[in-house]
């Protein structure tokens, strides 16, 4: 437990010896905010949740907020009020689901039932709700560990390429992007097709995979990039294998969306910056692909679109694009993919930013690394 100030942190009753300052000194600066993202981040997350449980049910007026979490738990919105307070004299107290330990009955007031409901959805109930939690955590944990990878060693491919054995660009392109297309179609496939879907299950699972679709179908295709290192491309493949299953899985087999999802502010925030973020990718894309003809591999200065903001364009659009898909599905995996993103495109962009400077004496001293005007 750490005492700081004559006040008393812990995580989530005592938080081990380690966390404390003292014994992170020795560790260095590097380990020690490691350390305390591992630890900071679940109890982050869990905050937010408890605010969003409260605001839910505060906005209705027959929910209170007492036993939300038990309910939502469950996957069944919170009680009324007259559930909690005890019947009327003249009305029967109403069934309880079994398992709960506080009355909960569907109404109006529901959320998201995360844990699937094929009774009412028609999404075939074969989810592990445990797998899915530590494959995003995993998810997660790793992009961070990868954020502090990068700040020592450049990803070995494209400009920072070393020697060794390669592929081909558009060939590297087509073989890592695939999985992450091709997974969820035959998850789609075995689930028995998109007709069992409810309308935002589908909507989202057409965001993923349309993204996947345009990677490795056109922008493959288009490619002119250096030769990618053939151990890069076996990463690649293992990540959007892993990552096409993980959201394929959760939004076919695990989450179950109201048939309003779509109507919700989050949705329709979400997609909107999707299709942002989706357009910023696939334009600064082609103001990249326009700065060489095929087989050249010199580079320039890009210009255009929002290059004249940042050096890295593309991965903005990319951020803003899982940003957007991980508000509207509103899920943890949804979320540690958009983390993951960031942390390994993020740096990137740092590096090229930097590789401009120094190879570019003109190089506009007003453009940014990744966010304009910040960063």
């Amino acid at each position: 437990m750490c005492n700081k100030g004559g006040r008393v942190w812990s995580w989530p009753h005592a938080v081990p010896d380690l966390i404390c300052a003292r014994s992170l000194a020795p560790l260095g600066p590097t380990a020690a905010r490691g350390i305390f993202v591992l630890f900071c981040i679940p109890t982050v997350l869990r905050k937010c949740a408890g605010v969003y449980v409260y605001i839910s049910a505060r906005a209705c007026a027959r929910c209170i907020s007492l036993p939300v979490c038990a309910c939502l738990s469950a996957g069944l919105p919170p009680p009324r009020a007259a559930e909690v307070n005890g019947p009327t004299p003249h009305q029967p107290p109403p069934p309880r689901p079994p398992g709960l330990t506080s009355p909960c009955t569907p109404s109006p007031c529901s959320t998201p039932e995360f844990r699937g409901t094929p009774e009412r959805s028609g999404v075939a109930m074969a989810c592990s709700q445990l797998s899915v939690q530590l494959m995003s955590w995993a998810l997660g944990v790793g992009g961070v560990a990868y954020l502090f990878h990068q700040q020592r060693h450049h990803t070995q491919y494209g400009r920072y390429q070393a020697a060794g054995t390669a592929l081909p660009a558009r060939l590297a392109w087509f073989l890592q992007e695939l999985p992450s297309f091709l997974v969820p179609v035959l998850l789609l496939l075995g689930a028995g097709g998109a007709d069992t879907l409810p309308l935002p299950n589908a909507l989202l699972l057409l965001m993923f995979c349309g993204h996947y679709f345009q990677r490795t179908f056109v922008f493959s295709l288009l490619s002119n990039g250096r030769p990618t290192p053939l151990v890069i491309v076996a990463y690649a493949f293992a990540f959007c294998s892993y990552n096409g299953f993980l959201q394929g899985h959760q939004l076919l087999h695990c989450v179950a969306y109201p048939p309003w999802w779509h109507r919700d502010p989050r949705f329709i925030a979400g997609v909107l910056l999707f299709a942002l973020g989706m357009g910023i990718n696939i334009h600064s894309d082609s103001i990249l692909r326009g700065l060489r003809r095929p087989g050249d591999t010199h580079y320039s200065i890009p210009q255009g679109g929002l290059f004249e903001l940042v050096s890295g364009a593309n991965f903005l659009g990319e951020i803003v694009e899982w940003s957007g898909f991980a508000l509207a599905s509103w899920s943890l995996p949804a979320a540690t993919f958009c983390i993951f993103t960031v942390c390994a495109i993020g740096p990137r962009a740092v590096h090229h930013h930097q590789f401009y400077l120094e190879k570019f004496k003109n190089y506009p001293k007003s453009r940014r690394a990744l966010i304009p005007f910040l960063l």
